[in-house]
């Protein structure tokens, strides 16, 4: 280590003596060659930067204990190992004629180098493109093969643990274990570095199995933390686990799981075994991947738990070591160079900040054209990216396959006619980009001899797939016209004409987006169904419309998605109606906001079940606010244990109930629903509010019902009724029979002025749907006060955590900590009345203006007004939060 500093400093030293009288005599502007200009001063910067890196043995330098002299020719040597490249320069393999650079690609990737002593950033085509001070190289651009992880928990982490063969599952101690930072672990071994298992078993930390070793602990525990800076730059997390024999791994408290691997009885404890055969050879040593759900991830400190279980009391080892990895969002360097027909400048410039901002320090820039190539016909399995261009015909003569690494691109205008039994497949890694407008559509249809074809596929792609402004028809010989099978899609203002009685799509275990689309009426059959959600999956409709069904068809038939996972989601859709229902979400968790359901009627009256908007069953948790319902049998079905959060609605007109809490006279009998916590609701019009509600029959009905501030018929307000489980039950307070004055009850169901319901729901807001997305706040009834502290109430339908902030005479203050609410909607409420939280304000300054703005999160984890992942979904409300109005504080 001493000679190789003496080494460098000798090496700095005589570069400088020798350089420096033949600089300045024969260089006084510091030239050092025709294109590259080095002064002085950078010099030392120069060699120390290099020297930083290279031993001093490195030739240019010479091995200085020989007593060797450095010369200007070596200094040049020296001098272009960094600066070689002292001009912006372009490097591409594309070839040259008339002035351009050819290529029949529509995006590439470009690189080349910058002088790495000055340029800290290089934008191309305003892009920041991947910067590397230690080589000079800058690119743009996919990189093959390249996504960009970090390790948020290594392999080898330490772990505090206890293997006293206690049972952590028991009351004493509950979720605590796993649940709580500040639980008490001192009579915890550790921490100790992982791998964790028994003797001769390649462990780095031992556990006891306990005093005999024939009767071994079934479960060992382990604790740890890590801490994740910002949670939204990730897009997928996964758990790398190695178990022996069966594990359990929590995360942040949540008691759902993240992972569960090997252990599938249910419910399990301290005592359940692992799964049957006893993990053995290379298993014992492998790490099993897991996708874990993205949003149990938090900002700062996250702690990780988990549970080992052996397979038997006389399992010969234990082996355990998890790590977490997060896959980081594309930057925009990983996007290559999008080029127009024809004619393409790209301009590149280099910089002396990091981010790229301020002047340039050296432009340059390069010509290319686009030959993009002319597609008449297609099938087969794609070799290359290819464009179908706007305003084209292209004759779809047999399968078309998109494989791994590869896209189609279908622009606006374009025209696909396809033979008989012709389709689309997109498999894992390939892409399909289809991009209409308004005004210039995309359509796909049959050929003139071709009655139907067979649609599109996505099976198993997460790329980022796109059918926008596209209009499909008689795409439904597969039985669907879009099957999505574990893919990505974003569909946006699609329209469909079907020939069979088929579904429009199919979506299995989808990350799926589907916005402004029109779903037709179907002659007959369900024209969505779907199943599955886990992991970083998603299902969201938005702003769509569904027509009618007939028969005994549902509108969606989904099932899966159980919270803490992600759920199904339905946002400002319309829904016109059917013989059965709209959506059906047996054993399905899901978000209800905003829609609009009318004219659901039983129209078969063979068939076995009524006819509801909204059906659920199975254990469902959904919550529904924000909705209109008009002129439907039903509005909601509760069945087989089911709970919902029925905040903010509006229901008109339904002829047989608003909300019925079972089928008990179907072919078998279903059972009942477990409850309903509603508030802020408009219920008029209606031949019932309930149905099944501990009558008819007797003994039947839910385990509880809360209604309250709810406009509703006298009858229903605090009925005298006795629940199956012979406990008197009243209702709920604050409801009121009353006209809820609608400005236009056939056309425009918003509030006037002068109704009952305006400021009379749930903290000052409106009773029905008509209120703000979000969070509220309450609690300022004065403008001028002399109170120095104020209190304040927050709450909001569907919301279950906010944020909040003080804006003291219009400078923005910063955002709180996330905070819970009271309620949400996997909590039947012991008290129903405590759903809302308390703000309390102190140190209010005498002549300022206040105002407290505050933002929600839903109960599908999305917080107001902003972007989920890189979707292009953004959760309804206003990004900046709801306010309560302004006071000002006078003490005067």
């Amino acid at each position: 280590m001493t000679n190789s500093i003496g080494r460098a400093f000798q090496c700095v030293f005589v570069v400088l003596a020798v350089f420096a009288p033949i600089a300045a005599a024969s260089h006084p502007q510091g030239d050092f060659n025709a294109n590259c200009r080095i002064e002085m001063a950078d010099v030392e910067i120069l060699a120390a930067h290099w020297l930083d890196s290279q031993p001093c043995s490195d030739p240019v330098c010479g091995d200085l204990t020989g007593g060797q002299g450095v010369y200007l020719d070596d200094f040049a040597a020296f001098a272009s190992h960094w600066s070689c490249q002292c001009e912006l320069e372009i490097d591409t393999d594309m070839p040259f004629e008339d002035g351009y650079y050819h290529t029949n690609t529509s995006s590439i990737t470009l690189a080349g180098t910058a002088p790495p002593l000055e340029t800290r950033a290089v934008r191309v085509a305003g892009r920041l493109a991947r910067w590397s001070d230690d080589t000079g190289d800058w690119s743009i651009g996919p990189r093959q093969g390249w996504t960009e992880t970090e390790i948020l928990l290594p392999a080898g982490s330490s772990w505090k643990w206890l293997d006293d063969g206690s049972n952590q599952h028991g009351p004493a101690d509950g979720l605590d274990w796993y649940g709580h930072l500040d639980y008490n672990d001192a009579n915890w071994f550790g921490p100790a570095p992982a791998k964790f298992g028994y003797e001769d078993d390649g462990e780095i930390t031992p556990v006891s199995w306990g005093p005999d070793r024939n009767n071994k602990y079934i479960t060992t525990y382990f604790r740890t933390t890590f801490d994740v800076e910002d949670v939204s730059e990730f897009a997928s997390l996964k758990a790398r686990l190695l178990r022996d024999d069966g594990a359990v791994v929590y995360l942040n408290g949540n008691p759902m799981p993240a992972v569960r691997d090997r252990i599938s009885t249910e419910p399990f404890d301290y005592l359940t075994e692992a799964d049957d055969p006893a993990v053995g050879g290379d298993d014992e040593d492998t790490f099993f991947e897991h996708d874990v759900n993205l949003p149990l991830l938090v900002n700062g400190i996250n702690l990780v738990a988990a549970e080992v279980h052996q397979v038997s009391p006389t399992s010969s080892d234990l082996g355990f070591d998890l790590e977490f990895v997060a896959t980081r969002k594309s930057s925009p360097a990983d996007e290559g160079i999008a080029l127009d027909p024809n004619a393409n400048t790209i301009v590149v410039q280099t910089f002396a900040d990091p981010c790229g901002l301020t002047t340039p320090l050296q432009t340059t820039q390069i010509d290319i054209w686009f030959d993009e190539p002319v597609i008449t016909t297609l099938s087969g399995t794609l070799t290359a990216d290819a464009v179908i261009v706007s305003g084209s015909t292209v004759t779809v003569t047999g399968d078309v396959i998109i494989p791994a690494g590869i896209t189609l691109e279908i622009r606006a205008g374009a025209v696909l006619r396809f033979a008989d039994a012709a389709g689309i497949t997109v498999n894992a890694g390939g892409r399909l980009i289809a991009e209409g407008t308004p005004a210039n559509r995309i359509l796909m249809t049959t050929d003139t001899a071709a009655t139907r074809w067979d649609g599109i596929s996505f099976d198993g792609t997460d790329e980022d797939n796109r059918l926008i402004c596209v209009d499909m028809e008689h795409g439904d010989q597969q039985g669907r016209s879009l099957d999505i099978d574990h893919s990505r899609i974003f569909l946006d203002d699609m329209t469909w004409v079907t020939t069979g009685a088929t579904p429009v799509m199919e979506l299995h275990n989808p990350q799926a987006y589907i916005r402004n689309c029109t779903i037709p009426t179907v002659p007959s059959g369900e024209p969505v169904h779907g199943s599955g959600l886990s992991g970083d999956q998603y299902c969201i409709f938005e702003g769509n419309t569904f027509g009618r069904t007939s028969g005994y068809n549902d509108v969606i038939d989904f099932t899966g998605g159980k919270r803490p996972g992600p759920i199904i989601q339905f946002y400002n859709n319309t829904f016109l109606g059917g013989g059965d229902d709209g959506p059906d979400l047996d054993g399905t968790d899901a978000h209800v906001e905003g829609n609009f359901f009318t004219n659901f009627h039983q129209t078969t009256p063979t068939q076995d079940s009524p006819s509801y908007a909204v059906a659920t069953g199975d254990g469902s948790e959904v919550c529904v606010v924000r909705n209109v319902f008009v002129d439907n049998d039903h509005c909601i079905l509760h069945k087989e244990d089911v709970y919902s959060w029925f905040a903010n609605n509006t229901c008109i007109a339904s002829t047989i109930a608003d909300i019925s809490f079972g089928e008990p006279f179907r072919s078998y009998v279903r059972e009942p629903g477990r409850g309903i916590y509603g508030s802020s609701n408009i219920f008029y019009g209606t031949v019932a509010v309930f149905e099944h509600l501990y009558d008819n029959p007797v003994d039947y009905g839910p385990s509880d019902v809360y209604m309250y501030r709810s406009i509703m018929p006298a009858e229903w307000h605090n009925p005298p009724t006795w629940d199956r489980l012979g406990v008197e039950h009243t209702l709920g307070t604050g409801n009121i029979d009353a006209d809820p004055c609608f400005a236009s009850p056939n056309d425009d169901l918003t509030l006037l002025a002068a109704s009952v319901a305006v400021a009379a729901g749930t903290n000052g807001l409106d009773m029905g749907a008509f209120v703000p997305a979000g969070a509220s706040v309450s609690g300022v009834t004065e403008t001028v006060t002399d109170q120095t502290e104020m209190t304040l109430t927050v709450g909001g339908p569907g919301i279950t955590h906010y944020k909040w902030r003080l804006v003291d005479d219009g400078a923005l203050g910063p955002w709180s900590a996330e905070i819970a609410l009271p309620v949400g909607v996997t909590d039947f409420p012991a008290d129903p009345d405590n759903t809302l939280a308390t703000l309390h304000l102190t140190g209010l300054q005498d002549g300022h203006t206040y105002r407290v703005d505050v933002i929600g999160k839903n109960s599908a984890y999305h917080w107001q007004g902003q972007r989920f992942l890189d979707t292009e979904f953004i959760a309804p409300g206003n990004p900046e939060g709801n306010s309560t109005p302004s006071w000002i504080v006078s003490l005067d």
